[in-house]
């Protein structure tokens, strides 16, 4: 089975030939700047051969680790086989690592107690004043701040339960920092920290829209453009 799949360059060249295709179809429509980058980044994992070795280490990493739904599903309430099979997928499946490790197990619908540890997450414990997670240039490499990251949100999520006098997850946590770092990121550098997060819930109030609507908007290539437009005007 793991011999079907694609790793040599004819494959690359006919997905280059379909991304080149929707790049010369996308001028002029909205959202064009925010498309021509994805489909460029894109471009380039597969001409490299990046995206076919993604492909092809991880058929072997299901296979190994016998991965299917009901794997998934034993998973759900144990923390430390979720763990161990985000440290698997971190080392043997070609450019995932524990960010993206931790996102495929948050579509799975586990892993609640852990976090990605991205720029997003360790910028606001950075701006939360825990130390650790100031860097100087570049971001730290994501095997390094797994662990601190994952046990300081857990802070957070707790901080923020004994406010609500909710039960609030890691995952759920992290979200909440999710959605406020990828607005700022829309956001012209002046205007970014002007976006706290009470002044975000006070944007979404006042267009009254829910969280649903607001991740709709940010899964939406074409809608980016005006949400970033109506957030400055906000701010």
């Amino acid at each position: 089975m793991a011999k079907a799949i694609p790793t040599d360059p004819a494959w690359s060249k006919k997905a280059l030939k379909v991304i080149n295709i929707e790049l010369g179809s996308i001028q002029g429509t909205l959202g064009e700047g925010f498309k021509r980058a994805i489909l460029q980044i894109a471009s380039l994992e597969v001409e490299n051969l990046d995206l076919s070795r993604t492909i092809d280490t991880a058929l072997k990493f299901f296979n190994k680790h016998h991965v299917n739904v009901q794997e998934i599903k034993s998973l759900q309430n144990d923390k430390k086989g979720t763990l161990d099979l985000v440290d698997f997928a971190a080392h043997e499946i070609y450019k995932v690592r524990y960010i993206k490790g931790v996102l495929w197990l948050y579509n799975c619908g586990i892993a609640k107690d852990l976090v990605p540890p991205n720029a997003h997450v360790v910028r606001f414990l950075d701006e939360c004043g825990y130390p650790g997670f100031e860097w100087s240039k570049e971001m730290p490499e994501d095997w390094q701040m797994f662990t601190p990251a994952c046990n300081k949100m857990c802070d957070v999520a707790k901080q923020v339960e004994n406010e609500l006098k909710r039960e609030i997850t890691p995952k759920q946590a992290q979200a909440a920092v999710w959605y406020l770092q990828t607005c700022r990121g829309l956001l012209p550098r002046g205007y970014r920290k002007q976006l706290t997060p009470l002044l975000l819930i006070d944007f979404l109030k006042s267009w009254k829209w829910s969280i649903r609507t607001l991740n709709d908007r940010l899964g939406d290539v074409e809608q980016l453009e005006s949400l970033a437009a109506n957030l400055k005007t906000f701010l």
